[in-house]
């Protein structure tokens, strides 16, 4: 499954700073019946250390995976319930893809350009 990022303005304590959106894995088999669209939004900022997920929701516990081009993972395991959870990464270079799987079932997938 590719994975899909696009970057809009997200009204919250960032300004200035342009977060990249996680978009919300589809599952392979569409359901027919039409659904309500999602009220949750994953900004993602990332100053160079420090990588700050910003969550509309709440989402529980749940796991972020970041690869890098040489298929190196690193996991997390977050709590979103405060809304924003800043994660010290350290010093990321080149193409990381970064995939949070959430207590709710969610799937988020983005990338992030160093």
């Amino acid at each position: 499954m590719p994975l899909l990022v696009h970057a809009e303005p997200v009204p919250d304590s960032h300004q200035g700073d342009t977060p990249i959106i996680l978009e919300k894995s589809k599952d392979p088999l569409p359901i027919k019946r039409p659904q309500a669209p999602d009220r949750q939004v994953v900004a993602c900022y990332y100053d160079g250390e420090v990588m700050t997920l910003c969550f509309v929701i709440s989402e529980g516990n749940a796991i972020l995976t970041l690869t890098d081009e040489d298929c190196q993972s690193t996991t997390y395991t977050i709590d979103t319930s405060t809304l924003e959870v800043r994660i010290a990464v350290g010093d990321l270079n080149g193409i990381i893809s970064i995939q949070l799987e959430t207590e709710r079932g969610n799937i988020f997938v983005g990338v992030l350009y160093v």
